[in-house]
């Protein structure tokens, strides 16, 4: 399976910190060259099987009211998708984070997590029918380490009763800080992405994007893919499944 997270920054492209802060009107309004960088990320993600996405916005008028998740699963050829709606501004911004699969996905479930500010938010969903089924989380975690502390928590309650658990997502923090905090550390999630710098997208010096893994899941590979299409670089990662784990896959690749 390949497996890939990516923060588009609500489909603005980036290329240095001038151009970063000259363009952070298109978070207010519409731009055509939004349109030309969203079919760059459905090109991009087309390889791959499941693909965690945040900060799209759901179709209001700075993105010229087109739904990106529906954009890219179009334009991607994903036939399974999520969507969770995390900043509610109407008609001006529906901000929010997706998921696209090329298997069939159930339990589909949409959370808020514990934070001082709203618009911060977790979704989950299964893979296979079976009694052990691949459960996948897509988080964006707050700024602040006080609350990520709670989120990691909050994150770890979910996935303690499943055995196979794919986790990806913009955690906003350091991997030393994810990785030793107590209720992670002791999920035994493994880090599938170590030393993948992903911001800014023009410098990347942090590591903030993650692919988490359960022990009973292989990782053969993982990396970072250099692109100009957000503040961030998406994370990837091939993984091998259990064995007993048999995925119907629902939709070609484009």
């Amino acid at each position: 399976m390949r497996v890939l997270t990516y923060n588009i920054h609500v489909g603005i492209g980036a290329k240095s910190a001038a151009h970063y802060w000259k363009h952070v009107w298109h978070h207010f309004m519409p731009h055509p060259r939004r349109a030309k960088n969203l079919n760059d990320i459905a090109h991009l993600i087309a390889p791959y099987d499941l693909v965690g996405l945040q900060e799209l916005d759901g179709g209001s008028f700075r993105s010229g009211h087109i739904n990106q998740i529906d954009f890219l699963a179009e334009h991607s050829g994903f036939l399974c998708q999520q969507q969770q709606t995390t900043r509610n501004l109407g008609v001006f911004a529906q901000h929010g984070k997706g998921m696209l699969s090329r298997y069939p996905i159930h339990a589909i479930k949409e959370y808020p997590l514990p934070s001082k500010l709203p618009g911060r938010g977790i979704v989950t969903f299964c893979l296979g029918e079976s009694a052990d089924p691949i459960y996948v989380v897509n988080a964006h975690l707050s700024l602040g380490k006080k609350a990520q502390a709670k989120q990691f928590d909050f994150m770890a309650k979910l996935i303690e009763s499943y055995k196979h658990v794919i986790v990806m997502g913009d955690f906003n923090a350091e991997p030393d800080f994810l990785m030793n905090h107590p209720s992670i550390r002791d999920s035994g999630l493994v880090l599938a992405n170590k030393d993948c710098f992903t911001y800014p997208s023009w410098k990347p010096k942090k590591q903030i994007d993650y692919i988490l893994v359960s022990q009973s899941i292989e990782v053969v590979n993982s990396g970072v893919v250099q692109c100009p299409y957000s503040d961030h670089l998406p994370v990837y990662a091939d993984l091998i499944l259990p064995a007993n784990i048999h995925l119907p896959v629902l939709c070609d690749i484009a």
